[in-house]
């Protein structure tokens, strides 16, 4: 009797249960968090051969969030992992249409047909490629190829796309190359090579394959889009600028080159343009659901450029409704709800969009750890580093200041402030002096260029703060925070400290009494003395105070502390012509400490405000919002003077 034959199931299904983390999923999904659900899977799918069922409830959960890339991404691992299971071929033909790869779902849905005949979804599939082959035919006569040869090779066309959507570049460039081996004329595969050489940093390679698509196409927007891409991302504006002045020849424009032609016009900076596709587009009905949504971004920077923020925010939010998971356009909105003073908005491109792979990789190594370890020699020593071994990156530095996104921008301030290049320089001085980044990062910028020489002292410049231009003067000098007098003894410091207290709850009768103590043990302190007649002078006792801080004028001239104080007196009893004339001095010092530099600056915005000359206060808080922004009593300052 012949023995029964065991069924054997799939030697992974036997050695490999679904991870545990499976179980967290399912928690996730009957909370409705499919956000969540989706960052987990991401997680166990990141191995060399996710299990099937993590790489099932992944494409569950994209589609559901209609994320079609990651679908897409699953599905054809799924399917690569299980090819003999009729529904997952199904679903990865669906995938396919839904990342509009026509000829690839073609492909796939036809071997359906002829490996399960009998389906009983058939007819269905039967319905889908009739209304597939006609829109292929047509593909494959625009792309002026024919036959099973044509339809191969835009399939590879769609494989290439497919994977430099999945980050998998170097797959992606060994595709490419082989086509091109077999048919070297085909533009679209030329199109993605040069994408391919952008991305990797082969700069070189990427204008000269751009140059040979259009010399095969001279029509072409996706070849000469990429060319203009490749000009900006190594700081060659003006040769992209007469690309793109080209391209605004275009009279016939194809479905899928609306979105190319503003993506091009939004690196160069021509909003103009931007705007004029987007209505051109719109009015043609041609672009799908997140074809529209990232269009409406492009137009909402441009409209933001050209000052129409309402419209910018209306087209910000079509955009988030056609795709909730557009980022870039829901960063832009929400940096409208900052205070004018710490936007950013709004920016085209993430930062990634702007530099090779290679570019970032250096990037966020050293360079990021100089920042957070706040190094500046070792920052400066990584830039000019850099900048030897990315020469591209001159080029891209001022074209971040004006239109990169936050992260973008903040290196490019740093590079720019750190390189000792007048050209960067010269770029950081412009940033400094437009509506651009926050006012922290313009102030950074015009002090890095102060302190290059690029400005002079006493030169008046207008910058923009909090939302309005304010006339700044340039200011030449070094701050530093060194003990102004020796160090007090303990039971001193301690009466010190008590007697600070009172003077800020306004109890200058109490700190008198205590200041007198401490004078009491060092009779000679300016400091102690200084303090004492800031008590005085609070309770209205002037005479005294005044006499005691012109002996110590007298007796330690170089005691800043002391003229301030007889300055405040003269501001207290009405004499402002006289404080202004005491103050005026000071500002020719060429070496503050940190708290007399912040004490003249508050003595001014009073004597200002006094004087009723609110932009003469509100130039000094620049100034100190400028040199030290993170000082707990600017940011005060800055207020009082802005009232």
């Amino acid at each position: 009797m012949a023995k029964r034959k065991r069924s054997k199931l799939p030697t992974e299904a036997v050695r490999r249960p679904p991870p545990r983390e499976l179980d967290q999923v399912r928690e996730l999904l009957m909370q409705q968090d499919y956000e969540g659900a989706r960052e987990l899977l991401l997680e166990l799918a990141d191995e060399s051969r996710p299990h099937p069922a993590v790489l099932q409830a992944l494409a569950a959960v994209t589609r559901e969030l209609e994320d079609w890339r990651t679908y897409l991404s699953a599905m054809e691992q799924w399917h690569s992992q299980q090819p003999n299971d009729a529904d997952v071929t199904l679903a990865l033909g669906d995938a396919y249409m839904r990342n509009l790869r026509p000829v690839l779902a073609l492909r796939t849905f036809e071997s359906f047909l002829q490996r399960w005949p009998n389906h009983p979804q058939v007819p269905e599939v039967e319905q889908i490629l009739m209304r597939l082959r006609p829109d292929v035919d047509e593909m494959l006569t625009e792309s002026g190829v024919s036959g099973e040869d044509g339809l191969q090779l835009v399939a590879l066309h769609e494989e290439i796309q497919t994977l430099m959507d999945q980050g998998r570049t170097r797959e992606a460039r060994a595709a490419a190359q082989k086509a091109l081996k077999r048919w070297p004329d085909f533009v679209p595969v030329l199109n993605n090579l040069t994408l391919i050489l952008t991305f990797e940093g082969a700069y070189d390679q990427a204008i000269a394959t751009a140059r040979r698509a259009l010399a095969i196409d001279p029509e072409n927007v996706h070849a000469r889009g990429n060319l203009i891409r490749a000009f900006m991302m190594t700081g060659q504006v003006e040769a992209a600028r007469a690309e793109a002045d080209r391209l605004a020849l275009v009279d016939e424009v194809r479905e899928d080159e609306w979105l190319k032609l503003a993506e091009a016009f939004s690196f160069v900076g021509y909003d103009e343009r931007v705007l004029d596709v987007y209505e051109r587009a719109t009015a043609a009905r041609v672009l799908d659901q997140f074809g529209r949504a990232f269009i409406c971004h492009l137009a909402a920077v441009a409209a933001m450029n050209q000052g129409d923020e309402q419209r910018a925010r209306t087209l910000w939010e079509q955009a988030l409704k056609l795709d909730p998971d557009l980022h870039t356009a829901r960063e832009n909105l929400s940096d409208l709800s900052r205070p004018v003073g710490q936007r950013q908005a709004p920016w085209p491109f993430e930062f990634r969009n702007w530099v090779s792979e290679r570019v970032l990789d250096n990037l966020l190594t050293a360079f990021t750890a100089a920042v957070i370890a706040q190094d500046e020699v070792a920052l400066a020593r990584v830039v000019r580093r850099t900048l030897r071994q990315c020469p591209e990156l001159k080029g891209v530095v001022p074209v971040l200041l004006e239109r990169g996104d936050p992260a973008g921008r903040t290196i490019a301030v740093q590079i720019a402030a750190y390189s000792e290049d007048r050209a960067l320089l010269e770029a950081l001085h412009r940033f400094a002096l437009s509506q651009r980044g926050t006012d922290s990062q313009r102030q950074q910028a015009i002090t890095a260029v102060q302190d290059a020489g690029l400005l002079k002292p006493g030169e008046t410049f207008d910058m923009w703060i909090g939302g309005e231009w304010t006339t700044i003067q340039a200011q030449s000098f070094e701050l530093h925070e060194e003990p102004l007098e020796v160090a007090h003894a303990p039971e001193v410091e301690a009466l010190l400290a008590e007697a600070r207290t009172a003077l800020q709850a306004r109890q200058p009768e109490r700190a008198e009494t205590l200041f007198r103590q401490a004078l009491d043990v060092e009779p000679e302190s300016p400091g102690i003395r200084s303090y004492l007649a800031q008590a005085l002078t609070l309770q209205g006792r002037f005479d005294e105070a005044e006499a005691l801080l012109q002996e110590v004028v007298a007796d330690s001239p170089d005691y800043m502390f002391a003229t301030l104080g007889l300055a405040q007196i003269r501001i207290e009893q009405g004499r402002y012509a006289e404080a202004r004339q005491m103050l005026l001095p000071l500002l020719n010092r060429t070496r503050f400490h940190v708290e007399e530099y912040v004490a003249l600056g508050s003595l001014m915005i009073h004597l200002s405000l006094a004087e009723r000359d609110k932009d003469g206060a509100l130039r000094w808080a620049a100034n100190l919002e400028r040199v030290m922004p993170d000082h707990p009593m600017v940011q005060k300052l800055a207020e009082l003077a802005r009232r």
